[in-house]
């Protein structure tokens, strides 16, 4: 047997082996069903990933979008709670004004019922109704404030409309006779039930 006859007799067994019936079964069982299932697994995956990119587009404009309404729903509390503050520093101005004004020898009249917390029961001027502005905090829920056509104001009548607001004032006399120290609380609730509370104290002279 000469050298092309060996070649060509592996040959034919090479090629023989690779087309006998387990050999073809092996290659279809295990090669071809692996390479289709991990064809459908690389599928699954991508579909995966397509839906949490889809999701996270969708939900990351309205996360931002809820936590914008919820700062500029804060910043609006915000601003009417420093209006509630500063309204009633002006009162207690005017209270001692009228007295001042009125040559009471006290010019504190009115506002010893806010040596503790107190509450603001009319906006009237004083001068006309000659009716007290303030009045001690009480009741089950004491220093609320109630909404009666536009204004913000303690109501004794239940149907007013309620606020998430609360307001105190407290008047506190200082070493020196001519001098006071009045701070206004204001608190309301947040839509989470978290509390939220802006402070603002101003010295009031007896300028006459």
């Amino acid at each position: 047997m000469n050298k092309h006859d060996i070649q060509s007799s592996v040959q034919t067994k090479s090629s023989f082996s690779l087309r006998t019936p387990f050999a073809f079964f092996l290659q279809v069982r295990f090669f071809g069903k692996r390479s289709a299932a991990f064809s459908k697994g690389f599928t699954l995956v991508e579909t995966l990933i397509a839906i949490a990119i889809l999701v996270t587009a969708v939900l990351a404009p309205l996360a931002i979008a809820q936590s914008g309404i919820q700062a500029a729903r804060y910043a609006q509390q915000q601003v009417t709670a420093t209006f509630l503050a500063q309204s009633s520093l002006e009162l207690v101005r005017y209270n001692i004004a009228y007295n001042l004004n009125t040559s009471n020898p006290n010019w504190l009249a009115g506002l010893d019922v806010c040596q503790t917390a107190c509450e603001i029961i009319s906006w009237q001027s004083k001068l006309d109704v000659g009716d007290e502005l303030f009045r001690t905090c009480s009741g089950a829920d004491p220093c609320r404030v109630y909404e009666i056509q536009g204004i913000y104001q303690v109501a004794d009548n239940a149907a007013s409309p309620i606020t998430p607001y609360t307001r105190s004032l407290k008047v506190e006399e200082t070493s020196d006779e001519r001098e006071v120290k009045v701070t206004t609380n204001v608190s309301w609730k947040l839509s989470n039930g978290s509390t939220r509370t802006y402070t603002l104290s101003q010295y009031i002279y007896r300028w006459r």
